[in-house]
């Protein structure tokens, strides 16, 4: 399939989206990224774009791809084999039927790990791989918890809430946890030195690395490839700058049991939510 062949439906797309999509998703993306799992040419991507939404698409045709906005972030690959980043919302709009029910819950035990809510698209009947229908679905959803859902006389909507994945205030989380870090008598003189450190690297600033309070705090704990360690958080900041704190952070309730670092850089460069990975199924 090429650029040639390829054909997009706007105004189907428009009617889907008013009736089926849009009310679902909420219209506050600051801080959260929405994930598009068969994008095709990104118009879903496009409108959460205007809800403040950072956009990721995957989309196996090159044809597809070609006829998006450059602007928009698109992986080309199958979303079976797709290492889904964590994300606030993630949608499959007519993906799951035309893939076997092993594939499809292949893609929803990724999901089950790193989405807080799923946005399913699909059509009441058809000629599809799968069983199309929301019942046959909901069987495959076993484990999330229906919010909402939309129908037309084709096709329907199901936005379901991941009982693992939950999204987290991150002025919250971060007083929550050193306090509980205190508590355990864990080691509270890290954060403030690694603070410091995104803000460093955050604003450019090249210094070396033994001169900042982070080498010391290293120092003072016996760890050894200091300059790795530092390289590798620099790279950390950085990449989360440019895309977000993709990582997920294990935690129980409120409280971060792994992930302080990627915790402390989320606050330092002023995200406000953040997307969490409970330790147990709620």
């Amino acid at each position: 399939m090429n650029s040639k062949t390829v054909y997009q439906k706007p105004r189907t797309h428009e009617k889907r989206w008013k009736q089926l999509v849009g009310p679902l998703v909420n219209t506050d993306g600051q801080d959260r990224l929405f994930l598009d799992l068969g994008c095709n040419a990104g118009f879903y991507m496009q409108k959460a774009v205007g809800l403040g939404y950072r956009a990721v698409g995957v989309e196996r045709e090159p044809g597809f791809i070609a006829q998006a906005p450059k602007e928009l972030e698109i992986v080309q690959g199958d979303v079976t084999l797709y290492q889904p980043p964590s994300s606030y919302l993630t949608l499959m709009a007519c993906v799951h039927y035309h893939q076997a029910d092993a594939k499809v819950e292949s893609i929803l035990h990724q999901l089950f790990y790193s989405t807080a809510n799923l946005l399913v698209m699909g059509r009441h009947k058809g000629r599809v791989t799968s069983k199309p229908d929301q019942k046959h679905l909901m069987r495959l959803l076993r484990g999330w918890d229906l919010v909402d859902s939309r129908k037309t006389d084709k096709f329907y909507t199901v936005l379901v809430k991941n009982r693992m994945v939950s999204e987290f205030d991150v002025e919250e989380l971060y007083e929550n946890t050193v306090n509980h870090t205190k508590k355990v008598g864990g080691h509270t003189d890290f954060f403030e030195p690694f603070a410091e450190f995104v803000r460093r690297v955050s604003v450019g600033d090249k210094q070396e690395y033994d001169k900042t309070p982070f080498w010391a705090y290293l120092r003072k704990r016996g760890l050894r490839y200091r300059h790795g360690l530092c390289f590798w958080y620099e790279h950390l900041i950085e990449q989360s700058m440019r895309k977000g704190i993709d990582s997920m952070l294990i935690n129980k309730g409120p409280v971060v049991i792994d992930g302080h670092h990627r915790l402390v850089i989320a606050r330092e460069l002023g995200i406000k939510r953040l997307i969490s990975r409970s330790k147990w199924v709620k």
